[in-house]
Formats: structure tokens, C-alpha cells, sequence
């Protein structure tokens, strides 16, 4: 009765599983789980289907009963990741990305910080004046860490990302905002640190950019293979971006094919046709 309480399922105890719903199904097998006091658990996206306040309950039930165990858990919600995970790994495109704390995955990965000034309603502040308050603000951000990077300036939010290397200047910067706040008519300001989420999107990114580059590259192995009595062979040419493909049939026929930048230049000697070239490609 101690684990139906912690899942919140004390009033369905004597109800059959059939007819619980699924977020009251997923907390029946994190209790079945748990009540075993096995030293590894594994749970599949132990959250998926709840309400977000189910969800946190569930985030709280798992950390008060990992104490002794190894917890292995699967999710796509980078906030319960970043919460739960002592190591986080980050699969992208069928592949292990990488793997280490949430703290240390920030850092490798992440972007910076992102300072949001929040400025007066434009009913008390015209569009011409707010657009020179912006520009004063971008100025003061800008001497304190040069390196700045203007994100966005919709309506009366202005934001900033900030790199970690700045983070010693963060304290002069916010005391002159502090007291410019009524010259440069803002009504509040804050930084957060980058997300788990935006780590994941930007190692995702950085895989499919690899990936695209990979399929760009020209072709430069060198291989041979034989059929019908026939030897095909393929070098990289003189001039890059294209191969030079050979084949040599039985009396020494010879047939070249010289494949650079989209173009084929097909040459054969006697006795050996464009057609079996084709074939034996």
C-alpha cells in the first residue's frame, strides 16, 4: 500500500489494470518497478502520456527512490533529462552523440548565456523613442562584453546571447543596468544559462552537418572488381572533383570513363562497347 500511495494510485486500489487510463498505467509500472528494490531499473519515457502535473510527480517519485540504484531512463523531454540525469547520452540520426552531465554537455555544446531585457509598454513609450532605448541598451551590453550577439528586438523584449567567457563582466553590466533602469526605461531583465533542449537541437545539427558534408566530398578510393572476364578499376584524377574509372577486358581492350564535375567522357578501344561498359557498371 506504501508504493499505491507514492504513485498516487491509492484510490484505484482495488480497481482493475484494463481500466486505468494511461497516465495511471505508467504509474502502475514505475511502482512494479520500484517495489522490488531492484539495485537496476529501466524505464521507457516513464512520463509519456502524462498531464504535466503527473509529470512531476513521477520526477519526484524517482528521485526520492534512485538512492542505491542504477536508474536507466529513456525520454524527449530534455527538462526531465536535465532534472533526472546525473549522465544525459544524446542519440541523433540512429547514433551516440555524446555523453556526460548535464553541466558538462551545457558547456561542450551549449551557446552561452541569454540576457532578456524586458523594456516599458509602448503605451508609455512611442516607437521612435523605443527604438533609440534600444540601441542605448544594445551600446550598454556591447561595452561590458564586445562579443555580444543581438538575438532578437520584438515589441518590448530585447535579448542577447552572452558567451561563458564573459561571465566576469556579468556583474558590472548588471549594476549599470540597475542604474539606468529608469533612463533606459526597463522594467526588468534576466539571464539563464543554455538549455538541455538547445544542446540536443544543436548536436543534432552539427551531426547532419556532417553528414552533408561527407556526401559532398568528391570520390577518391581506389578499388577493382571483375566480372564477365572484365576488370574495373577507379583512381582519383589529376584534376579534383572527379575519378577516372578503367577497364580492361580479355586482349587487352581498354575502355575509360573520366567522371569530373557532372560530366562523363567515355573513350573504348576496339572491340569493346559503350553498352558493356554499362553492364558492367
Amino acid at each position: 500500500m506504501k508504493m499505491i500511495a507514492e504513485v498516487g494510485l491509492k484510490e484505484k486500489a482495488n480497481a482493475k489494470s484494463s481500466t486505468l487510463s494511461g497516465g495511471q498505467k505508467r504509474k502502475l509500472s514505475l511502482g512494479i518497478a520500484l517495489i522490488g528494490d531492484s539495485k537496476v531499473v529501466i524505464l521507457d519515457e516513464p512520463t509519456s502520456g502524462m498531464d504535466p502535473f503527473s509529470r512531476r510527480s513521477t520526477w519526484n517519485i524517482i528521485q526520492r527512490n534512485k538512492k542505491g540504484r542504477v536508474i536507466l531512463l529513456t525520454t524527449h523531454f530534455m527538462d526531465e533529462a536535465d532534472l533526472l540525469g546525473d549522465r544525459v547520452a544524446i542519440m541523433a540520426h540512429g547514433k551516440l552523440q555524446c555523453c556526460g552531465s548535464p553541466l558538462f554537455l551545457k558547456n561542450r555544446f551549449g551557446v552561452g548565456y541569454t540576457l532578456t531585457v524586458v523594456k516599458e509598454s509602448l503605451s508609455k513609450v512611442d516607437s521612435q523613442t523605443l527604438a533609440q532605448i534600444s540601441e542605448k541598451i544594445k551600446e550598454l551590453v556591447l561595452s561590458f562584453v564586445p562579443s555580444a550577439e543581438p538575438l532578437s528586438d520584438v515589441g518590448a523584449e530585447q535579448s542577447f546571447r552572452l558567451p561563458f567567457s564573459a561571465s566576469n563582466q556579468f556583474v558590472a553590466m548588471f549594476g549599470s543596468l540597475d542604474r539606468r533602469k529608469g533612463e533606459l526605461a526597463i522594467a526588468e531583465y534576466g539571464i539563464s544559462v543554455t538549455t538541455l533542449e538547445e544542446v540536443f537541437i544543436r548536436v543534432a545539427d552539427l551531426e547532419e552537418a556532417e553528414e552533408e558534408e561527407e556526401d559532398e566530398q568528391p570520390v577518391a578510393a581506389i578499388g577493382s572488381a571483375t566480372a564477365g572476364g572484365l576488370t574495373s578499376s577507379r583512381t582519383p584524377s589529376d584534376d579534383s572533383g572527379g575519378i577516372v574509372r578503367k577497364m580492361t577486358g580479355t586482349g587487352g581492350l581498354k575502355a575509360t570513363k573520366d567522371e569530373k564535375g557532372g560530366e562523363t567522357n567515355f573513350s573504348a578501344s576496339e572491340g569493346l562497347l559503350r553498352q558493356d561498359y554499362k553492364e558492367f557498371e
